[in-house]
């Protein structure tokens, strides 16, 4: 799925919290002016400092008073509001996840393994959430910031203000260069976490399979070379991480010491005065913090839009049923079946797995399905299931095609005992009361 098709989906999940997104808005600018007024607050204490005007501190302290609180209440609201969004989405998707799973088809399960899935349910759930929120606003909040810090800039001194000004372009540049890369790169790492989660899912779960064959050192050695994939990767990703922050790093500086100097020069020529000179070092920081993060954030977004796409892919897998079918409340009645030729092979396959198959049997009878492994037997009762549709020949329950039988009422007529136990999380009663 291409990047503008992901984010376009993503933004479903976004427009529902559109209130929340608003207040968040709010603080977001409201914490820009808080930004701005502590450099105007660092100049006017300097120029009172220089003047010797001692009576003017009293108002200055009451002042830095009220704005500390107000600042420290504007930030607990924002830093709540981020996470209260990024909790809501994750949950969300979460949900729309386990409900489309759940009715996908048993195909998806035999062609996909758990454990890919459930780092799609874990990883990359978190990933997608971190970008709903932090990642988002800040990639609002970091220009509009820096295009304050340069409004006020401007004010101070115009040629100042385009110095700094000058790195905008520079960084924006950075972020495209090097974001396809760590998008590309944060893909192949979470597909390698999915095979890597897979791999543990069979192991820690079989410990009597590989005791009792002595394949300890064979399954260490597969397990290391799934874990020297991502260790590959992941040096990768650093070497990206680097070169942005490297680059991001001396673009920032070279311009923060070259408008440093110009005003350090300003003042020595008393075009500048020492007060307005430490709020341009405040500002400075507004205006090159932004856009050094701004590549990192944009790293973020491709990472969590690759994350994102793995999960729409899960979505848009077709399911079985529309609707989750609800449990049968009584065990319907069940006079007689009937299998007339029935045939199906698996998508691939050479040959057939069942292959013109008929039986009948009639309520009270007994029928044992006997062969040896892989002669079809578990795939007789996945088409019984409904699991599949047969390839060919019909099944018949009670004169009634189970072709057009809805998925609940036919599964009604069939218990299933695996040759596993397999208990889901929670107490004894929680797995055997319906």
């Amino acid at each position: 799925m291409k990047q503008k098709g992901v984010f376009s989906r993503l933004s479903t999940y976004m427009l529902r919290h559109k209130l929340l997104y608003t207040v968040l808005l709010f603080t977001t600018l409201f914490g820009i002016v808080l930004d701005l007024t502590i450099a105007w607050l660092l100049s006017v204490i300097t120029d009172a400092a220089v003047r010797l005007d001692v009576k003017a501190f009293k108002g200055l302290v009451i002042f830095g008073l009220i704005y500390l609180l107000v600042s420290a209440i504007n930030g607990f609201i924002d830093r709540y509001l981020k996470n209260k969004i990024s909790a809501k989405i994750r949950n969300e998707l979460r949900l729309d996840m386990m409900r489309h799973a759940l009715a996908l088809p048993q195909s998806y399960f035999d062609r996909n393994h758990s454990g890919d899935l459930l780092s799609r349910f874990t990883n990359d759930n978190q990933s997608v959430g971190n970008a709903t929120g932090e990642v988002m606003i800040d990639l609002i909040r970091n220009p509009l910031l820096a295009l304050a810090a340069f409004g006020y800039l401007l004010y101070i001194n115009w040629l100042l203000a385009l110095i700094c000004f000058a790195m905008g372009p520079l960084m924006f540049l950075t972020g495209k260069i090097f974001g396809s890369a760590m998008r590309e790169n944060s893909v192949k790492i979470q597909t390698n976490m999915s095979k890597i989660t897979s791999f543990l899912h069979d192991i820690l779960g079989s410990s009597m399979v590989f005791k009792s064959f002595s394949i300890e050192r064979k399954l260490m050695k597969q397990y290391q070379e799934h874990s020297e994939n991502i260790t590959s990767e992941e040096l990768k990703r650093g070497r990206i991480q680097g070169a942005t922050g490297s680059f991001s790093s001396f673009l920032g500086n070279f311009t923060f010491l070259l408008a440093l100097v110009v005003a350090g020069y300003f003042v020595a020529k008393g075009s500048l005065e020492v007060g307005a000179m430490i709020a341009f070092i405040q500002l400075m920081n507004y205006l090159v913090m932004p856009f050094s993060a701004l590549p990192g954030l944009i790293n973020s977004m491709q990472q969590s839009l690759g994350a994102a796409g793995r999960i729409f892919e899960v979505l848009d897998s077709p399911v079985e049923v529309e609707a989750l079918p609800e449990a049968a409340t009584k065990q319907p009645e069940f006079e007689h079946m009937v299998m007339s030729s029935v045939s199906f092979s698996y998508p691939g396959a050479e040959r057939h797995s069942l292959n013109k198959i008929s039986l009948e049997l009639h309520k009270g009878a007994q029928m044992a399905i006997v062969g040896p492994s892989g002669g079809g037997k578990s795939t007789l009762f996945k088409v019984l299931l409904g699991l599949y549709e047969p390839d060919e020949g019909e099944v018949f329950i009670n004169n009634e095609k189970t072709s057009e039988m809805s998925l609940a009422k036919l599964r009604s007529h069939f218990s299933y005992v695996p040759q596993d136990s397999g208990l889901y999380t929670g107490s004894i009663r929680d797995n055997i009361r319906e």
